[in-house]
């Protein structure tokens, strides 16, 4: 008995002591705008995404192959010529395009992650002053 009540004591003491100031994390993990656009490689890498974001998941929407874009538009030509049967290919063929399709709905994901890329550089690099003035320009320039 008399160790529980020790125990208590002790518990209630410890709980009821704290730290007088509030212990704040650096974050690490992700890039905020207080500490990006530092130089002008961040502010170039920073209009390189916007490209990288066309280039998409690996199906390339302007680079090598143009696999998606040609799928919107070959596919509804002669080229491709799938007239029977189901599925995508058919669908594409027949201008029975529907929303959900890989083909469209992957190009306006890209399109608009380039796009989120491009409006946060026109929001955020105007209020460094770390990078220069020639650079800044640059990269305002192309994200617009």
């Amino acid at each position: 008995m008399k160790n529980k009540f020790l125990f208590l004591i002790i518990s209630a003491f410890f709980l009821n002591v704290s730290c007088k100031k509030q212990l704040e994390d650096k974050i690490y993990s992700q890039l905020v705008p207080s500490s990006y656009f530092q130089n002008d490689g961040e502010a170039i890498s920073a209009a390189n995404s916007i490209y990288g974001a066309l280039n998409g998941t690996g199906w390339d929407y302007y680079g090598a192959g143009n696999e998606r874009i040609q799928m919107l538009s070959d596919a509804t030509t002669d080229e491709f010529a799938p007239t029977s049967g189901s599925g995508y290919y058919p669908d594409l063929n027949n201008f029975n395009w529907k929303a959900p399709d890989y083909a469209f709905s992957i190009n306006w994901q890209d399109a608009y992650k380039g796009i989120s890329y491009s409006n946060y550089i026109l929001q955020y690099l105007p209020q460094s002053d770390k990078v220069t003035e020639a650079t800044s320009k640059r990269v305002l320039a192309e994200a617009r």
